[in-house]
């Protein structure tokens, strides 16, 4: 489809009737409270972690037979840089690659997505290392809820994920 005949808007299209488009599309499924770093998990609040995704051809709309791994393991909180990042995600700066196996291509993939950040793999938590980065919190000083519990989303004390979803 080319809105108003505007090349740098247009989808591509398999023929020249501009009445078709092609490709593959996603449908993310953000289903699950988040997890807390606390002994609790979070009773209330939004969902934000990404469970789940599905791959659909555009021209058919038909799903495709791709299969997507959205590991429980391989979701992570994110963990303000001005909060207490050494208490609530040890070692986050001195991280090392496991030796081998799902850790490894885990720790080999978020490193490459997000190359300015730490990560803890074992407490599942990551933490912007350049203070200008990671601004999913916006820049208010109300304090995170990254214990569980009840989190207030209107007041933006939620934590946020980072989920990562690999093709099979």
């Amino acid at each position: 489809y080319n809105y108003g005949n505007d090349p740098a808007i247009a989808a591509i299209s398999p023929d020249s009737s501009n009445s078709k488009i092609y490709g593959l599309g996603y449908k993310a499924k953000i289903n699950t409270l988040g997890f807390s770093l606390g002994s609790t998990g979070f009773t209330s609040g939004p969902q934000r972690i990404l469970t789940n995704l599905r791959e659909y051809d555009l021209e058919t709309g038909a799903p495709t037979s791709t299969i997507w791994d959205c590991k429980e393991e391989w979701r992570f909180m994110i963990i303000r840089s001005t909060d207490d990042v050494d208490t609530l995600c040890p070692e986050y700066k001195n991280s090392t690659a496991p030796n081998s196996g799902p850790l490894l291509e885990m720790y080999l993939a978020l490193k490459q997505l997000m190359p300015t950040w730490g990560v803890n793999l074992s407490k599942r938590c990551i933490v912007p290392l350049d203070k200008n980065a990671g601004k999913c919190y916006g820049t208010g000083s109300l304090p995170i809820n990254y214990s569980g519990g009840i989190c207030d989303p209107a007041l933006g004390t939620c934590p946020h994920y980072v989920s990562i979803c690999k093709k099979r």
